[in-house]
């Protein structure tokens, strides 16, 4: 009996073990950034199109932006496409974001959209951002 009962702890001591060492292993977290850019608003200026917004971190460790890319698109008032946007700006001067800051920044394009708009255009744009 003593035999069954020093085996039986034995086993629930290893099975605890291990419990505790894979809640431990999970419980381990590695620091990332998590960092996108949010567009507040767009004005077409001198023919070109600028986009105002803020890069944003979600993550718990901070980096540095290196480039943005926007894909979409700029409608007139009524809802007609006026323009297609897919462009990358490449080694970006927004610097450094720390985790759970934002920092306020503005993007204008490289391309002539149009000369003048008189109204407020709407926009669709997803972003994608790289860090390092």
């Amino acid at each position: 009996m003593k035999l069954v009962v020093k085996k039986l702890v034995s086993v629930m001591f290893i099975i605890t073990l291990l419990s505790a060492v894979g809640f431990v292993n999970n419980v381990i977290v590695e620091a990332k950034a998590n960092i996108g850019f949010k567009t507040t608003n767009i004005s077409l200026q001198n023919g070109r199109c600028v986009i105002y917004g803020y890069f944003y971190n979600n993550g718990n460790s901070g980096a540095t932006v290196t480039s943005v890319r926007f894909v979409g698109n700029i409608y007139n008032s009524s809802g007609k496409s006026m323009y297609n946007i897919d462009q990358i700006w490449n080694g970006t001067k927004a610097g450094y974001i720390a985790p759970g800051s934002q920092k306020s920044w503005s993007f204008t394009s490289d391309k002539n959209i149009y000369k003048y708009y008189r109204g407020n255009p709407e926009w669709h744009f997803s972003t994608s951002v790289s860090w390092r």
